[in-house]
């Protein structure tokens, strides 16, 4: 059967890019991006409706089987850690800055899992580009898995590249912050305006460079900073930089809502 060409050029770009992956996995890979993009979803079933004018959903469930489960049962299982270099180069091979930042997250899915994962943030988004699944409700040791992924990007992250690490504060740890510094990394806790705080970051960096009391003193004295969450003002007492003229007031009456108060117009 014929597929279309846009699985064909997925294809060629994960050959490209996962050369380490056989021509099975690869096309399985393929196929699943494919559904994915369909589907404007990575649920299974979404993935696989999707995919039901190809008649490849067999193909499909087959290779998300584990080996043992196949329908020729096999041995072979894919290291899905040593995908995380390649998949972090291909961000790389677009990428046009020397700055970059990068989220550790934690995500529970139920009972059922917990996910550890890195992502590289990029205009409002976040792409994971390394991860490790645990059992969800069960004690046990979980930090050493993330700075394992943290390890495992560093191997592949330019040395002069200037890279923010923006934390949870359920996942903050000295020993985490230590660990992030251990490669040159800039530990942010995250609380609130993630973006806003990552832009005046990578300011701070550029102009004062890794020194923490210039740091201090750049951000303390900012003004005028037009942010994703309004327009910043810090002071030496002021380390939030937001006042009322950046707050919008919405009035919810039976259900129907009206702006009682926008933010002030950005010159």
């Amino acid at each position: 059967m014929r597929f279309p060409n846009e699985l064909y050029q997925m294809t060629m770009a994960i050959n490209e890019f996962f050369p380490n992956l056989r021509p099975a996995p690869q096309r399985g890979l393929a196929l699943w991006v494919y559904g994915t993009i369909l589907a404007h979803s990575a649920c299974q079933n979404a993935v696989i409706t999707a995919l039901l004018f190809l008649g490849a959903w067999d193909a499909l469930r087959e290779w998300l089987y584990d080996g043992q489960d196949k329908a020729a049962p096999c041995q072979t299982q894919v290291d899905i850690s040593c995908c995380f270099g390649p998949l972090i180069r291909w961000v790389l091979s677009w990428w046009q800055d020397q700055r970059i930042a990068l989220a550790v997250d934690a995500t529970a899915h139920g009972d059922l899992v917990v996910s550890f994962t890195v992502s590289v943030l990029y205009r409002g988004c976040a792409i994971p580009v390394a991860w490790h699944i645990l059992p969800a409700n069960r004690k046990g040791a979980w930090m050493g898995h993330i700075l394992d992924l943290l390890e495992l990007i560093a191997k592949v992250l330019p040395s002069k590249m200037k890279v923010l690490v923006l934390v949870d504060r359920g996942l903050w740890s000295q020993r985490l912050r230590k660990g992030i510094r251990r490669w040159g990394y800039h530990p942010i806790q995250r609380l609130q305006n993630t973006i806003d705080g990552a832009l005046l970051m990578f300011e701070a960096l550029g102009k004062s460079g890794p020194d923490r009391a210039k740091i201090r003193d750049h951000l303390e004295n900012r003004k005028g900073f037009v942010g994703a969450d309004g327009i910043f003002n810090f002071s030496p007492t002021d380390h939030n930089g937001l006042d009322e003229s950046s707050l919008a007031v919405i009035q919810i009456i039976d259900g129907k809502w009206k702006l009682v108060k926008q933010p002030a117009p950005i010159a």
